[in-house]
């Protein structure tokens, strides 16, 4: 799954590169050979029952041996949240004013619901009397993330109603736990899309995408381009094209 996340790769492509990658596909446990490669379908399975505490557990060693090492200031931390789009007959401009109930139009139970997004002035959107709107409703899932300053540490996965305040101290706790963290600030604050339903599923592509940064942090920092580290999205990107 991680090699996924660094390489951009939906499932599809994923299974193709380990397939005509043998030596690498053997070296993480796969056998390309005798055509052990998962389907998607065992794939989308394996994320939806991943315990994420495994995960958890992989960031909190990695954020700790950043912090050792000066890579990372746990004196400040933040908590927010974002918003997760599900592709979905909900979200498609073409559906707006076409009402239907979601237990309805899904014959399966599914863990997404509606939600409230802020708009952003880049991309204003109007109503019928022309007048700018300041949110608009999605239908999806909400990332709550715990993060020092430059980089995104743990996140928590809820469906779209669900409200930040009841997120921020599990995050906090999980943090003070796996890291031992005393005597910090924290500041909290009280446009994403995927197609998985399932919460855990969610979750695990989040945190992937923290411990992507996470390792991104290690390299530009072992290059010496500490510069990198003061903006999550100026290391992503300068990591990127490297």
């Amino acid at each position: 799954m991680f090699v996924q996340k660094v390489k951009g790769f939906n499932t599809r492509e994923l299974i193709y590169f380990l397939r005509t990658n043998p030596q690498f596909a053997q070296a993480i446990g796969f056998d390309p050979i005798n055509n052990f490669v998962p389907s998607e379908v065992t794939f989308s399975v394996f994320k939806k029952k991943f315990d994420t505490s495994y995960l958890f557990e992989i960031i909190a060693q990695s954020i700790q041996k950043g912090i050792d090492e000066g890579i990372f200031d746990p004196n400040n931390l933040c908590i927010d949240s974002y918003p997760i789009s599900f592709r979905s007959f909900f979200n498609n401009k073409k559906s707006h004013g076409k009402f239907m109930n979601q237990k309805v139009y899904y014959s399966h139970p599914i863990q997404a619901n509606f939600g409230v997004k802020p708009v952003s002035n880049s991309k204003p959107v109007y109503d019928k009397n022309s007048n700018q709107k300041q949110s608009i409703s999605y239908f999806g899932f909400k990332a709550h993330t715990l993060s020092f300053f430059n980089v995104p540490v743990f996140t928590l996965v809820s469906p779209a109603s669900h409200h930040d305040k009841n997120y921020a101290f599990p995050l906090l706790h999980k943090t003070i736990d796996l890291l031992n963290l005393h005597g910090f600030n924290l500041l909290a604050d009280m446009t994403n899309s995927t197609s998985l339903r399932f919460i855990n599923a969610v979750e695990v592509e989040c945190n992937l995408s923290n411990l992507y940064l996470i390792a991104s942090a290690f390299l530009a920092h072992n290059m010496g381009r500490d510069d990198l580290l003061d903006s999550p999205k100026t290391l992503m990107y300068e990591i990127a094209c490297l």
